[in-house]
């Protein structure tokens, strides 16, 4: 047994005797039932998706930073992730939340089983993971079997490869400054418009929030990086000639590699 794998025991075992554990000890598992997703996430800015399977207790606890511990294995095609214990450490971040977890999973393009296990139940789907998205369904041999483990979709969209979205909103009075920017972007750059479908998730936000006129977000391909950093660059050119501080207005631009442009950032006073 070599140092390293010594120290990682040591910290997980401080660890978790410096939290405060709610397992039911009885059954193995934790009393409660469970919705998971799958999604990409990143690391750092300017950095590739990741895939991940989140998941998290349809309860409430009364610290947002309530955390799932699980453990998992991924052999023979089956994905298999037990719901082991909660646990909060010696900090609680004031708001009510699930507790939750998200796990890294390296999958090849192709079909999968998932099993989901809380102590003594366990939940069967099957997944299939492609380079733009992944679905899943429950086989009919298991609809009769328990729920526990559900998912708000039956799809769930990755980011398209060179790949960003708009997002934003004005004022009642300045719906224009939006308006003029899209046609601007789609008329001076090498732009492809891309749509996802209404019933699945998607890894873009699908309107701005929080303004008086929130716009449907719209999503676009380019060719290169270097093409995604011009068109940047023209939304604070436009923000600094054209939107004024305190009007209520506000564009984003967020690209596949978590690469973003604020205007609010760059608004003339």
């Amino acid at each position: 047994m070599n140092r390293i794998y010594l120290f990682g025991l040591l910290v997980l075992f401080t660890s978790l005797n410096s939290c405060d554990m709610l397992s039911d000890s009885n059954k193995g598992g934790i009393d409660n039932t469970f919705s998971f997703e799958f999604r990409e996430f990143h690391e750092a800015e300017n950095s590739d998706p990741i895939l991940g399977i989140s998941i998290r207790t349809n309860e409430q606890f009364p610290c947002v930073n309530y955390a799932l511990i699980t453990s998992h294995t991924i052999k023979n095609g089956i994905i298999s992730i037990s719901i082991n214990d909660v646990y909060i450490s010696d900090v609680c971040l004031t708001a009510i939340g699930p507790a939750s977890t998200i796990i890294p999973l390296d999958l090849d393009a192709g079909n999968y089983g998932l099993e989901l296990i809380n102590g003594d139940i366990k939940d069967e789907f099957l997944i299939n993971v492609k380079e733009e998205k992944i679905d899943i369904t429950k086989p009919q041999e298991f609809l009769e079997n328990s729920y526990d483990f559900s998912a708000p979709f039956n799809t769930w969209y990755r980011y398209p490869k060179n790949s960003f979205a708009l997002v934003g909103g004005t004022f009642t009075d300045n719906t224009h400054l939006y308006e003029n920017f899209l046609v601007q972007l789609i008329d001076s750059f090498e732009v492809k418009e891309i749509y996802f479908p209404d019933d699945a998730y998607i890894p873009y936000p699908r309107e701005g929030s929080g303004h008086y006129v929130d716009f449907p977000a719209s999503y676009f391909t380019y060719p290169s990086e270097e093409e995604y950093n011009r068109i940047g660059n023209f939304l604070i050119e436009y923000s600094s000639k054209y939107i004024k501080s305190g009007k209520g207005v506000g564009f984003s631009l967020r690209n596949w590699r978590n690469v973003s442009y604020l205007s609010w950032l760059h608004d003339r006073e």
